[in-house]
């Protein structure tokens, strides 16, 4: 499902949406289409609406799929939290490999493992940084 999303965000960006601001998404891996996973997120979008602007408070990173030294299918997905609640997936932050021989990782947070062992990431987003260690095996 976040492939069909993620389309729909690419052909907004492109009609000239401006991303974090006047689009933003959030994507939950662990959720599901059930009224209680809903219930758990329907505040989401009405805070972006009519919420009050609130201060970015923290960006985080969550690890997805699994590692293949010959294809990674090894993701991290980002996260930023606002001190009212407000969740996104941001749209313009940027990922960093710590040790670039052992992996480098691409804009949409994917590895691209280089050797075996564990290589360190980091992103950023307006000024919040996380880092994440993951295993390429």
């Amino acid at each position: 499902m976040e492939k069909h999303v993620r389309q729909v965000v690419a052909e907004l960006l492109d009609a000239g949406y401006e991303p974090d601001s006047q689009l933003a998404f959030y994507f939950e891996p662990d959720a599901a289409h059930t009224e209680a996973d809903w219930e758990e997120r329907a505040h989401l979008p009405l805070l972006h609406l009519f919420g009050k602007p609130s201060k970015l408070a923290g960006v985080s990173l969550k690890e997805l799929g699994t590692s293949f030294f010959e294809r990674s299918k090894l993701r991290l997905l980002p996260t930023a939290e606002y001190e009212n609640g407000w969740r996104i997936t941001p749209l313009n932050g940027s990922f960093k490999s710590a040790d670039p021989d052992a992996a480098s990782v691409d804009h949409s947070g994917g590895i691209v493992p280089k050797e075996g062992g564990t290589a360190v990431v980091e992103y950023e987003f307006e000024g919040k940084r996380a880092k994440a260690s993951v295993t390429i095996s």
